[in-house]
């Protein structure tokens, strides 16, 4: 009973007798004012008198109920308590449980409106906590059974089932445990489900109940392996059972019930027989029996089978008997094996060629011989040698006596196997060689002695043979100057010729084995040593150079030849090696070592002086250059036009210049690679005629391009090289042509394999060449014109490039010229078609273009006339320009600020462009832009720079001195979406 509940009962215990004593009071004071017949004064007196009356009893009254009811609800409120108490107490105690009250809120929320203390223990989770958020809770929960917890407890709210649940949880220090949840759920008045239960620990039945299904499936594995099957037969039902191992023995499944009759019927007759009987002498005269039986399985496989059984006896009665049966089938045809073996080696005994003699251990005296030992010896029957004893049977001349064959008989009988050539005897007295081979056995249970003898007659004279061949060897060895060594099977060192001795200054003895290395230089010894143990495991030649200490101490180079050796039936013997003394040569390789390295670190300082040349040239002028085309967006007058346009013209020669001689030194440090791109030769020839139109115009020449219809429109080469090639070419031709035209003309010569040989040709009407100055132009620096007074400008480079890119592209070029009429060029270059030739598109003309708009552009440069003019140059071209000085005040505005485009400097203070950009393509956050598009603006131009920064996360590349046309472009690339 709630306190509330029993307070309202209190007031109204009150209340009640208090009303029905005031009508009381009125009613009974009224009734006797109307019976008695009193004057106006007294009755007012009376009423006066009533009401004072009615006070004071009315006070005296109330005292003495609020009295009785405060005694009577302090009562109630103090068993309430103790009941509350009590109830707390048997909830916080209950050994592995936790009693819980639980409800969802309407999102779906678990709240725990009432937990007792065992939460804590079986937890680790206090009731306050987990009352404040249910989730902590329910996170204990394996992730496994969470989804399967879910839908259990929507089936309970939709039924209003009871909640019975096993859930492995979780607790707080990291222990898995399985907890009991059983819960009843009731809906409130609002609608609210709640759920009262209790959560019980059953770890422990849990781990239980595994362990009995462990030990369960661990006796049937046994059985199983053991191939061992229980079974039991309650004589009173005469109904059996057996395990799952007895039901694949009758090639039954597992779950197939069969009854006694049924089993007995599998054996064969004879066998039925004698398993009936049996069984029946176990019920009536309780006696166990143990068999060994035939029957045939249900799957009709005849198999061998040992019965076993016992009978269990209660109150004087066999009541049932239980028993095993276990499949023996191999061990029967293992007998049958064993006789047949037996059978074999009898027959082998006398088969083999070897003399094979059987003797007891302890005596030594003969027990058994083979046909093939009556042969050897030349005895008629075993009787006449078994009569005899084992001196009868050896020469007897030392060492060959019976005193020394009877110690050896004793070694193999303490477990030794002994293998030794011996002096035979014949029946007929003569001597010969035999190798013997004992070993000790066990034989019907006793230690016997086995001993074999091979006649090694043979083998003996092959012997003496190969020591006189050794002999020859030797004598041939020592003749000459190569050092020359030879090693067995195990890889040891067998023999070194003089020559080796002389040289090292050692004796044969201290060179055997691996005594020849010690004298391998320490800087050699690993190397040497495992090289040479790889090629003697593969059994292959080898040849090697190790430093070998000589007599007088120094250290001498010597080239190792080895090879395998084989005995004439192609075994492998070993090694044979021929050394050399090349210290003379090593020297002389070492200088030319010294030499190429010394020319590869001047070319590679040149390489360096070349990369930070350009690095520190390009900085400047494109500085120079973006201010000049700031400087022409400017008003001009025609004057400053021209000084402008000469200034422009003047950095665009020098930066040609730059690239000429960095092209040149890539090329002839063979450093260039070549890239193969798709491209268009119309737009190839457009792209270059564009380059000169002004030029041309100025001069009043004509450019003129003819294209052979055969010439395949997309072919395969490195476009940027055929441009390089052409602009050079058409550049000369303009430059030397002061009337008439310059011609481009390029077509086809040939198809092989379905790949173009493609002629270009370059002719111009210009001042020509003479022809013995013709071959001088592919030179470096070399031009026509040498005096001070030269007419035309240029460092004399382009031809040169061009002749070895041509080279490069495996092409040839050709020049023909005649003084005041004109030249041509003549290039003929291999080029490929693309795969997908007739499917081709180009995608920058195919669709419309985006059109382009103003961008927020971040660009980071350190140099500040190169950042104010670059920032000059975009703004006037209607972007928004952003400025950093270094790497970290990039990362810092774009956390800021939102940029279409980063234009990124390389070589910055605090931060380089590197490092800033993989930190922009690292970020993760949402709010992060890490696929903004890069450009990398610098004057890092050297091979391999590009890929460089491509590979550090940048979409583009631009190197200095930029021009507004290619800064333009790069825009464009990003306004359509190729850039990022």
């Amino acid at each position: 009973m709630r306190k509330e509940t029993i307070f309202s009962k209190s007031i109204f215990g009150i209340v009640l007798p208090y009303f029905i004593f005031a009508c009381l009071w009125i009613l009974i004071s009224d009734s006797i004012l109307a019976v008695i017949d009193l004057d106006a004064p007294t009755v007012v007196r009376w009423s006066i008198y009533k009401g004072w009356g009615f006070v004071f009893v009315s006070a005296a009254l109330l005292m003495t109920l609020i009295r009785l009811h405060s005694a009577s609800h302090e009562e109630l409120l103090n068993r309430l308590a103790e009941s509350e108490d009590r109830f707390r107490l048997v909830c916080d105690n209950l050994p592995d449980s936790y009693v819980y009250q639980f409800t969802l809120e309407p999102d779906g929320t678990p709240r725990f409106l009432f937990l007792s203390a065992g939460i804590e223990r079986l937890h680790g989770l206090s009731a306050e906590d987990v009352m404040r958020d249910g989730r902590l809770l329910y996170n204990q929960v394996s992730p496994a059974q969470f989804q399967e917890m879910k839908a259990n407890q929507v089936a309970s709210i939709k039924d209003l089932s009871d909640f019975v649940m096993k859930l492995s949880m979780r607790r707080a220090d990291g222990v898995w445990r399985w907890f009991q949840i059983s819960s009843r759920p009731r809906r409130l008045a609002d609608g609210r489900i709640i759920w009262d239960g209790v959560i019980t620990d059953i770890s422990e039945q849990m781990e239980s109940q595994q362990e009995i299904q462990r030990a369960s499936e661990l006796l049937e594995q046994a059985g199983e392996i053991a191939g061992l099957g229980g079974w039991e037969f309650n004589v009173k039902t005469l109904q059996g059972t057996w395990t799952s191992q007895v039901a694949r023995i009758h090639d039954l499944a597992s779950s197939e019930k069969v009854s006694v009759e049924q089993g007995l019927s599998f054996y064969i007759e004879t066998s039925r027989e004698k398993i009936a009987s049996a069984v029946q002498d176990a019920v009536d005269l309780a006696l166990p029996y143990d068999l060994e039986l035939e029957m045939l399985t249900a799957a009709g496989n005849k198999k061998w089978v040992r019965t076993v059984g016992r009978p269990v006896v209660e109150d004087g009665q066999v009541v049932k008997i239980t028993g095993v049966i276990q499949d023996v089938t191999e061990m029967k045809k293992a007998e049958i094996s064993l006789r047949e073996s037996e059978q074999r080696y009898r027959e082998i005994f006398n088969a083999t060629s070897e003399a094979i003699f059987i003797s007891e251990a302890d005596t030594g005296r003969l027990l058994d011989v083979n046909d093939a030992m009556l042969t050897m010896y030349g005895y008629h029957s075993k009787e006449a040698v078994l009569a005899g004893n084992i001196g009868d049977l050896s020469s007897n001349e030392e060492p060959f006596t019976e005193a020394e064959a009877q110690k050896r008989i004793v070694a193999a009988f303490h477990g030794e196997r002994l293998q030794f050539d011996w002096q035979a005897k014949r029946h007929d007295g003569t001597v010969f060689p035999v190798e013997i081979t004992l070993r000790h056995s066990i034989i019907g249970g006793r230690k016997r002695i086995i001993a074999a003898a091979r006649d090694i007659t043979e083998r003996k004279r092959a012997e003496t043979a190969l020591r006189e061949s050794e002999h020859h060897f030797r004598t041939l060895a020592n003749a000459g100057t190569a050092l020359i060594w030879t090693s067995g099977p195990d890889m040891l060192c067998d023999y070194f010729n003089d020559a080796w001795l002389d040289f090292t200054g050692r004796n044969l003895e201290q060179e055997l084995g691996h005594g020849w290395a010690e004298g391998v230089h320490p800087d050699d010894f690993d190397r040497c040593q495992n090289f040479y143990l790889a090629k003697f495991n593969l059994r292959e030649a080898f040849e090697i150079e190790y430093r070998l200490r000589h007599a007088d101490g120094s250290y001498r180079w010597i080239l190792d030849l080895g090879n395998p050796r084989h005995d004439s039936a192609g075994a492998f013997i070993g090694y044979i090696g021929h050394c050399y003394d090349i210290t003379e040569r090593k020297h002389n390789e070492q200088a030319l070592i010294q030499a190429k390295e010394d020319a590869e670190a001047a070319n590679n300082a040149k390489s360096s002086f070349l990369a930070n040349m350009s690095h520190e040239i390009r900085t400047p002028l494109n500085g120079i250059m973006a201010m000049m085309q700031v400087l022409e967006m400017t008003p001009l007058n025609p004057e400053q036009a021209k000084y402008v346009s000469m200034a422009m013209t003047s950095s665009d020669r020098l930066a040609r210049l730059l690239t000429d001689l960095l092209d040149l030194s890539r090329i002839e440090s063979g450093r260039m690679v070549l890239r193969e791109e798709e491209f268009g030769a119309r737009e190839l020839c457009e792209s270059v005629f564009e380059l000169f139109l002004v030029a041309s115009r100025e001069k009043g020449i004509k450019l003129e391009s003819s294209l052979d219809p055969a010439l395949p429109p997309r072919m395969l080469g490195d476009e940027s090289r055929l441009r390089q090639i052409l602009f050079n070419l058409i550049g000369n031709a303009v430059k030397f042509t002061n009337t008439g035209s310059v011609t481009l003309e390029m077509t086809p010569l040939r198809f092989e394999n379905g790949q173009p040989l493609v002629l270009m040709s370059v002719i111009d009407t210009g001042i020509g060449i003479p022809t013995e100055r013709l071959d001088e132009l592919f030179q470096p620096f070399s031009q026509v014109e040498t005096s001070y007074t030269r007419k035309y400008q240029g460092a004399g480079l382009g031809l040169s490039i061009v002749r070895r890119l041509v080279e490069l592209m495996d092409g040839h070029i050709i020049m023909d010229s005649v003084p005041d009429e004109g030249t041509s060029v003549h290039v003929i270059l291999p080029l490929k078609l693309p795969p997908a030739l007739l499917n081709a598109r180009d995608r920058e003309n195919s669709g419309q273009d985006k059109p382009m708009r103003g961008m927020r552009i971040l660009l980071a440069e350190d140099d500040w006339a190169n950042a104010f003019a670059t920032k000059t140059l975009l703004e006037k071209s209607g972007h928004e320009v952003s400025l950093a000085v270094n790497g970290q005040e990039v990362l810092d505005l774009l956390e800021k600020q939102g940029f279409d485009l980063i234009l990124m400097d390389i070589q910055m203070p605090v931060m380089d462009g590197v490092a800033a950009t993989r930190a922009i393509r690292a970020k993760t956050s949402q709010a992060s832009r890490k696929d903004i598009p890069i450009i990398a603006m610098t004057a890092f131009a050297m091979r391999g720079d590009k890929d460089k920064f491509l590979d550090a996360g940048m979409s583009g590349y631009l190197s200095k001195p930029v021009t507004m046309k290619d800064l333009q472009s790069e825009l464009a690339k990003v306004a359509q979406g190729f850039v990022g």
